[in-house]
């Protein structure tokens, strides 16, 4: 990462403070945190509108420290090792300045997101964003802010956050309707983990190095794909997760495709417009085994409806939940694969064609990014927007799934959408 053109230090003072215990959705992202051994950074990268100033974007960062509670945030750990949720009304946060001059501004922001990402966050200290402005001789062009996924979810940077605040949150989580909420969570959650099969993946034959190796898959055929076959629907969840499903048991065997399904909850009146995380994971598990795509779509969508409703939830509960049907069964359980989709395009147009379905498979890109030691999930799956094509970014525990079993089963998602597509 550059070193900063220069650090302006930006002062706030708000109305509002407290603390509180965790909201269930702080809760759930904090377990992560702990088990990954990372703060969870989740990194945004936006180009300014032509004529802002550096003095309108230090406007806007202290508008929304000042707005937004979770922005102010941070944890007190006590003497039983539970973390609270402190919310400040006053303090500073700093705007590091970054000139490109000659270079491309976006590697430059990418640079600084990565140095942002990498350089660690003390919870107890830290606000939970970091924030840097990059300039192209003098010009204010783009705009990197890299959060602490305590304070956020990728939603909820599209609320106007005049929901309940997170203290507030945390509280009403505590009350009768909250728990009857869980309750009903727990039944379901109960009801799956007594059917499933106690493992997904068998010990893979080629486990490495590091240990946990990311992929990233960026198809425009699947895309298309997904328009001719789930017409209306492409950018719903249910029909990608579908494709997956009938892709991993392909691929793997495993049957029925058993996974936790990252879930917004904003559905729920009360969340709606929450300036914090809120998302949780559901729990979703569908047989596809000799199944066509189309009838694990029309499944898939039936499925959904019940996983997002028990999704929302005391994670201490499921825990809790988790621990006794595993003792009751004798065997411990294995949920480590995890799909998130986290698309906004939800297109709608008309369907392509056969031949243009077809002919975007040449544009198909596969890559490896990342490898490490630090723990990830066994498999964790993300769904993104790239400009007209499903981008992919795939997480692989080596010792359940091998590099090459993660490549296939994400070309096997684009063949199997596309095999649909074109016999249509």
């Amino acid at each position: 990462m550059d070193s900063a053109l220069r650090r302006i230090v930006v002062p706030f003072h708000a109305l509002t403070s407290g603390a509180a215990e965790l909201t269930w959705g702080q809760r759930e992202i904090w377990t992560a945190m702990v088990q990954q051994r990372s703060w969870l950074p989740i990194s945004f990268v936006e180009p300014l509108e032509p004529f802002t100033t550096i003095e309108s974007v230090v406007a806007g960062l202290r508008d929304r420290m000042q707005r937004f509670d979770s922005m102010r945030t941070r944890l007190a750990v006590g003497a039983d090792g539970e973390p609270r949720q402190v919310v400040a009304a006053q303090g500073e946060t700093v705007l590091e300045v970054f000139e490109a001059a000659g270079r491309d501004p976006s590697a430059v922001a990418a640079g600084i997101r990565d140095g942002f990402s990498e350089r660690g966050h003390d919870h107890a200290e830290d606000w939970p964003v970091a924030t840097a402005l990059v300039l192209q001789r003098g010009v204010p062009v783009l705009l990197v802010s890299v959060y602490c996924h305590l304070a956020l979810d990728a939603l909820a940077r599209t609320v106007r956050g005049e929901g309940m605040r997170p203290v507030e949150l945390a509280e009403w989580e505590r009350g009768e309707e909250a728990r009857r909420l869980s309750a009903a969570s727990m039944a379901y959650w109960e009801k799956q983990l007594r059917a499933i099969p106690a493992r997904r993946f068998a010990p893979s034959s080629d486990a490495r190095t590091p240990r946990y190796w990311e992929a990233v898959f960026r198809s425009r055929a699947l895309y298309l794909a997904l328009q001719v076959v789930a017409p209306g629907a492409a950018g719903a969840s249910a029909p990608l997760l579908a494709v997956f499903a009938v892709a991993l048991n392909r691929v793997t065997g495993a049957g029925p495709v058993v996974l936790q399904l990252v879930v917004g909850n904003r559905f729920h009146t009360h969340l709606a417009d929450v300036f914090a995380p809120v998302n949780q994971t559901g729990l979703w598990v569908l047989d596809v085994e000799g199944e066509t795509l189309d009838g694990a779509l029309v499944r898939s969508k039936r499925r959904g409806m019940s996983v997002y409703k028990h999704a929302y939830y005391d994670p201490r509960a499921r825990a809790e939940l988790i621990a006794r049907v595993a003792r009751e069964r004798g065997e411990e359980l294995d949920l480590g694969c995890f799909f998130n989709d986290r698309r906004m395009d939800r297109t709608t147009g008309d369907a392509p064609s056969a031949a243009d379905v077809k002919g975007a498979l040449a544009a198909t890109t596969f890559t490896w990014r990342r490898r490490t030691d630090r723990p990830t999930e066994r498999l964790f799956v993300n769904a993104e927007d790239a400009a007209g094509v499903i981008e992919l970014s795939a997480w692989t525990d080596t010792r359940y799934l091998a590099p090459a079993d993660l490549e296939a089963v994400l070309r096997e998602m684009e063949a199997v959408a596309v095999d649909a597509a074109v016999a249509r």
